[in-house]
């Protein structure tokens, strides 16, 4: 399948161009792809490249965007440490702007919350993933979710800094204080927890 280019009849001479056939097929399959988008479906795609802002996946023959804040439901420090070009991932639509040629994604939205699963008054395993002037956050086990020790909730010595207490990668017992979904924040205290054994 060509397109007619050029013709010049009294010289009985026609150009042809496969690669515009080709251009107005992808256009047209792009065009139905964009069509069937929907916000809140899920589908498989491919990482093309990771920014400092997020993560473009192609779906199909579109390529969408994964902002920074959509990428995983715990901390990280850049993009790349939760995905890499080439990864398979499974996304969520958040955003379809047919007129703007702009696909919004999500790929925490495809996983479940982890704070969902965390429950208040549970004693549980934690690991220190970051320390911060007013504590630390620790990794809950097993549910994955990320919560706060307060440095009040650290130590009973007043005056301590929570860098002086608990470094990263240090293994703690926590009790859960609290748990917020909506701001996705949980309130952790090894003092209580230590009360308890």
């Amino acid at each position: 399948e060509v397109t007619v280019a050029e013709a010049q009849r009294d010289a009985d001479r026609r150009v042809v161009s496969r690669r515009d056939a080709m251009r107005r097929l992808r256009r047209a399959e792009e065009k139905q792809q964009w069509s069937r988008l929907e916000a809140g479906q899920r589908h498989g795609g491919r990482v093309v490249e990771v920014l400092d802002y997020g993560a473009k996946v192609r779906i199909g023959d579109i390529v969408g965007l994964v902002h920074r804040s959509e990428l995983s439901w715990t901390w990280f420090d850049e993009p790349g440490d939760v995905v890499a070009a080439g990864d398979e991932v499974e996304v969520v639509v958040l955003e379809v702007s047919r007129s703007r040629r702009r696909l919004g994604l999500s790929l925490r939205a495809a996983a479940p919350n982890p704070v969902e699963s965390v429950e208040v008054g549970a004693v549980c395993d934690a690991t220190v993933e970051r320390v911060v002037d007013y504590g630390a956050f620790a990794r809950i086990e097993p549910s994955g979710a990320e919560g706060l020790v307060h440095v009040s909730e650290l130590s009973e010595m007043p005056g301590q800094r929570a860098d002086q207490l608990v470094v990263p990668g240090e293994q703690l017992r926590v009790k859960v204080l609290s748990v917020d979904t909506e701001r996705n924040r949980i309130a952790l205290s090894a003092l209580q927890a230590n009360l308890i054994d």
